[in-house]
């Protein structure tokens, strides 16, 4: 069984809210039905997994029907790197959002 963290709770709900805030959308953090499933909160109406980036590089049998929503704690904060349309990958970062 996994248990999430504080912390780690407080950072989805963080990077959540602030990539609903970037794409002008509502937002909502996921039900106990939707977190079984591996869904951890909902941006409009597209169900978002937040993962650090370390979870890039693992090779998981996991499969989870959800956007994925990268982070990396830095000095500053978190970056934050996400797909809007699975085809182009913006960063967010304290000082707003610019494309990478």
């Amino acid at each position: 069984m996994i248990v999430k963290t504080f912390v780690g709770l407080r950072a989805q709900y963080a990077i959540i809210k602030k990539v609903a805030e970037q794409l002008n959308a509502p937002s909502r953090m996921a039900t106990a039905s939707e977190e079984a499933r591996g869904i951890d909160g909902m941006i409009g109406d597209v169900a978002v997994s937040v993962k650090p980036e370390t979870y890039r590089a693992k090779s998981l049998p996991e499969h989870i029907e959800a956007a994925t929503i990268y982070y990396e704690k830095t000095r500053g904060g978190l970056d934050v790197d996400y797909s809007e349309d699975r085809r182009s990958v913006r960063r967010v970062t304290s000082a707003g959002i610019c494309t990478r």
